[in-house]
């Protein structure tokens, strides 16, 4: 685990495999976790089409009301940005954020692994966070192994052979 706490910008596709593991809880070991409205908006859309929350979203409205994320909009998005991410999405306003606070950005969207990779901006899937779980000892080889495993066929298959091979 770090001592300092790593600034990290997390979109929703990150916080949904996440979620959908129950392993929210460590990314308060490593990360002061920042996110921005249109992230939250995309969570809470379950919630105002169906009236009630979706375990994902509501574990963000806890994390929300315990000061555990901070949500903080980007005072600019660039025109690169613009050009290099999806209108109007999650991932864009995360990337901003990231431009103007450093850190990490926590995401599992192929577009925003991309934008990272391209811009020299460190990103970290949830099947990598989950391998560093393990590595760590804060979860057992097996629970890292069904966990990640459970993501199937929600990140790129690429991405979970890698991280079963780092077991």
């Amino acid at each position: 685990m770090l001592n300092n706490k790593v600034n990290a910008v997390i979109d929703s596709s990150f916080w949904i495999n996440l979620s959908r593991v129950d392993l929210t809880k460590f990314l308060l070991d490593y990360f002061a976790i920042y996110s921005t409205i249109k992230v939250k908006e995309e969570l809470f859309d379950f919630y105002e089409r169906k009236g009630y929350f979706s375990k994902d979203s509501y574990l963000f409205k806890l994390y929300l009301e315990a000061d555990f994320i901070i949500l903080k909009d980007p005072k600019e998005i660039t025109l690169k940005i613009k050009q290099e991410l999806s209108k109007d999405s999650g991932e864009l306003y995360c990337a901003a954020l990231l431009k103007e606070i450093g850190g990490v950005f926590l995401t599992d969207d192929k577009g925003a692994l991309n934008f990272c990779k391209n811009n020299n901006l460190f990103a970290i899937t949830s099947v990598y966070f989950i391998v560093r779980l393990y590595k760590d000892n804060l979860i057992s080889k097996e629970k890292a192994k069904f966990s990640i495993m459970q993501l199937k066929g929600k990140i790129s298959n690429i991405h979970i052979q890698s991280a079963l091979k780092d077991l």
